[in-house]
Formats: C-alpha cells, sequence, structure tokens
C-alpha cells in the first residue's frame, strides 16, 4: 500500500482503505502543528497529504465531521480551513487501540446491507444500537469516524437533519454494491472471534450460534463447521447448539489485534 510511483509521488489511498485510528492520528497532527504554527486552523489539502488521501473523499469526510461537531470550519475570501478541536476534546488516546466495542469493517457493513434491505436509512444511534450486545456497547465515535470515512470513500450518503441525532445515512449504490461483495467473502477468523467475544459467552449466558452468524452475515450452518474445529482444539466449549465458554487466550487475542488489517 502507498508504493512510490515513478515519479516518486505517492499514490493515494482510498478512506475506506484506512482506518479510523489513522484519521484520528494525522486529524490531532494536523490539529497540533497548526497550533503551533499560529494559524490554529488547517486546510483540506494539509489532512489530505497526512492520510496520504485524495483531497475530494478527504473534503466530503470532513463536511460530515463538520455537522457532527467534531470540527469547525473558518471562510475567507480565498480558503476554507478547519479546526479539529471538537475531536481532540471528545477523543482519549486509548480509543485509538483496537479494542471491544469498536465495530469491525464486516460487521458493520452486515449492518448496513441489512438496514438497506429494509428500505431505511439510519441514524448514527440506530446503527449503534444493531451492533450493540448486552456485554459490549458500540463505540459511538469511533462508528461515526467509520461511517465519515465511507461517505468519503462515497459508499455512504449522509441526509442531514434538524440535529446531529436526526442524521440519517444511506447506502449509496456503489455502497451497496461494496457491502454484498464483502458479505461474499468468507469472514476471517478474527472477524468470527470478535463476534463471538462481543457475546462475552458464559455457561450461564450463552452465545446463540444463529444470533452469531446473524452478526457475521452467513449462515448459521457455515459457522458451526468452523464453532466444531474451534471446539476440537479446545478454544471454546459448546452445549446444545450454544457457545458457552471461550478460553483466555482467545479473548487476549482479539483484544491485543491491532494494524492495517481492520479495513472498510
Amino acid at each position: 500500500m502507498n508504493d512510490p510511483t515513478p515519479d516518486h509521488k505517492t499514490r493515494p489511498t482510498a478512506l475506506d482503505a484506512l482506518t479510523p485510528a489513522a484519521v484520528v492520528s494525522a486529524l490531532t497532527a494536523v490539529h497540533t502543528r497548526a497550533a503551533l504554527t499560529g494559524s490554529g486552523t488547517f486546510t483540506t489539502t494539509e489532512l489530505a497529504k497526512l492520510l496520504t488521501a485524495p483531497p475530494s473523499d478527504t473534503a466530503r469526510m470532513l463536511v460530515v465531521l463538520l455537522r457532527f461537531g467534531l470540527v469547525s470550519l473558518s471562510r475567507t475570501a480565498n480558503t476554507t480551513t478547519y479546526d479539529a478541536s471538537g475531536l481532540t476534546e471528545h477523543h482519549h488516546p486509548d480509543d485509538s487501540r483496537s479494542a471491544p466495542g469498536h465495530p469491525r469493517p464486516r460487521e458493520l457493513w452486515v449492518t448496513l446491507i441489512h438496514l438497506a434491505s429494509e428500505g431505511r436509512t439510519a441514524t448514527t444511534d440506530s446503527i449503534a444500537t444493531h451492533l450493540d450486545t448486552p456485554t459490549q456497547p458500540t463505540h459511538r465515535l469511533w462508528l461515526l469516524l467509520c461511517l465519515s470515512m465511507l461517505v468519503g470513500a462515497g459508499h455512504l450518503h449522509l441526509h442531514r437533519g434538524d440535529h446531529p441525532d436526526t442524521h440519517r445515512w444511506q447506502l449509496t449504490p456503489t455502497g451497496e454494491t461494496r457491502a454484498r461483495q464483502t458479505l461474499t467473502t468468507p469472514p476471517s477468523n478474527d472477524d468470527i472471534w470478535a463476534a463471538i467475544t462481543a457475546f462475552a459467552p458464559q455457561p450461564d449466558n450463552p452465545a446463540a450460534i444463529e444470533t452469531v452468524a446473524q452478526r457475521l452475515g452467513i449462515p448459521a450452518n457455515r459457522l458451526t463447521n468452523w464453532l466444531h474445529l474451534a471446539m476440537i482444539r479446545g478454544q471454546l466449549t459448546l452445549t446444545n447448539g450454544k457457545i458457552t465458554s471461550v478460553t483466555n487466550r482467545e479473548r487476549s487475542h482479539r483484544h491485543t489485534e491491532t494494524g492495517r488489517g481492520h479495513q472498510h
């Protein structure tokens, strides 16, 4: 990714190939640099360069972040600049680590295509509620960043409401195509472990195979085969068609997963 072209320029990276952590890092860096230089604001081009993303995609993402109060805008006769104080005030450094509550791309695509199949647009909270489990609420700010990046990449459209809580998201035709392509690809092992541990299965509070499969967008019988192999390896237990426990080793593996592979 980001290999240099023959003229030594960097190829743009689509926003949906980046992580929310990369966007937060770039926004924090450009915001800090603007404060140090005295300008206090940054341009779309400056942020796009840090992201190595197309300026047009970056501009669309910034418009969404503006509507949710995570950036503010200043205009002069010749320039439009932004301030990211809204994001830095709400963001904690620990939030940038891959953690429970950060929506995984596959789970988000499953939710978005489900809502689209019902002919619905959806608020941020309704998407988050669909992703929530009794033991793992969705990180709302992280979800908002994911959705904003998908708008930038052209996969989502934001219908503006009277208040941020009433803004509504809708898949674009390219977004629907991307979602369906994603769901034709089998989930990775990391996707499956994340879906399982989202329910924190215990003997007195098991996770139904059908529920986990729905979160992954696959038939339950496809997940059952994978689960039986995991049970043989001693990684989990199954009782009466339900997941009743997961080994601590696999929980630790899920919670420490990081890197650029977490893509949209």
